[in-house]
């Protein structure tokens, strides 16, 4: 079974995501190593080119309304998303982005508070 792959403006998000995680944690040859893939497959993701499941993920969690994390059990987030975090955010407006949810009523003050107060306990 072959392995479709296709390189979109996600799949660049992607691979370079992953190039920074590994500049800091492993090596591409390290992580190929360890998932028991070629290192060509690890530079074919930090190029951008995105296996399909990895697409389809995506796509779940959007229609589901949660992250990655959550689903795959691999965040520090026991709930789903709200609407207006759901979509990757550029780091800078994240105050906004937030006092946007708090404002619709997509998630409570508390409940960022709750959230913050998990982060900093779980560092």
């Amino acid at each position: 079974m072959g392995r479709a792959l296709r390189k979109t403006p996600w799949g660049q998000r992607v691979g370079e995501r992953l190039a920074e995680a590994l500049e800091t944690h492993l090596s591409q040859a390290d992580l190929a190593r360890r998932l028991k893939v070629s290192d060509g497959a690890i530079s074919t993701w930090v190029s951008g080119g995105v296996p399909d499941a990895w697409s389809r993920l995506r796509d779940v969690c959007r229609e589901a309304q949660c992250s990655a994390d959550w689903l795959l059990g691999l965040g520090k987030y026991d709930l789903p998303l709200p609407d207006e975090v759901r979509e990757p955010v550029d780091p800078g407006p994240v105050l906004p982005v937030l006092r946007a949810a708090v404002d619709s009523g997509a998630v409570s003050v508390e409940q960022l508070r709750a959230a913050v107060r998990r982060l900093r306990d779980s560092a």
